[in-house]
């Protein structure tokens, strides 16, 4: 969505006629295990402070925010962007070609890592996923546990007293 957005637009304030433009799957497109696997993976990525319990209950998760781990969130940024790159029906020389238009990512990932990281767990993970649907098998996902396990959650003592336990404020619905 980023790369058709850039595409479009090239100022800063994008119109309701741009946003119209820019594609969108909707949530009844998605194959259950594609749906299951995206909403935990942006659970467990988006679910890091007490203040977002809120929307983690939107999702059906009681638990509590899950743990920084920063080696853990670039993988499962990579699964994500495999799987959105896979719904979205992009051909694997088209992920490659796009992941080359972030020339400031390739730069930070380059200075860190030495080579281009992100592009190349993003295209690992998407040939994983490729694979796996060639095979008629579920795709596994490369973290262990799998995204939002319990176990990689916060202690429940570390809950403070603001944060009820069960809450509805900001919940849309």
């Amino acid at each position: 969505m980023d790369f058709t957005a850039r595409q479009k637009h090239n100022g800063t304030d994008l119109g309701f006629f741009i946003a119209r433009q820019i594609p969108i799957i909707h949530r009844t497109a998605f194959e259950q295990e594609a749906k299951l696997l995206l909403e935990s993976i942006v659970l467990e990525l988006s679910f890091t402070a007490w203040h977002l319990v809120a929307f983690a209950q939107a999702l059906g998760y009681t638990g509590t925010p899950f743990r920084w781990d920063a080696n853990r969130r670039t993988q499962l940024r990579a699964e994500l962007d495999a799987l959105m790159f896979r719904l979205y029906g992009i051909a694997r020389a088209d992920v490659e070609y796009i992941l080359n238009t972030f020339p400031i990512v390739k730069r930070y990932d380059v200075s860190e890592c030495g080579e281009y990281r992100t592009k190349r767990l993003i295209l690992e993970r998407y040939d994983a996923m490729t694979e796996a649907e060639a095979a008629g098998r579920l795709y596994e996902p490369i973290v262990d546990p799998p995204p939002a396990h319990p176990s990689l959650a916060h202690a429940e003592s570390s809950r403070p007293s603001w944060a009820t336990a069960v809450s509805n404020v900001g919940v849309v619905g």
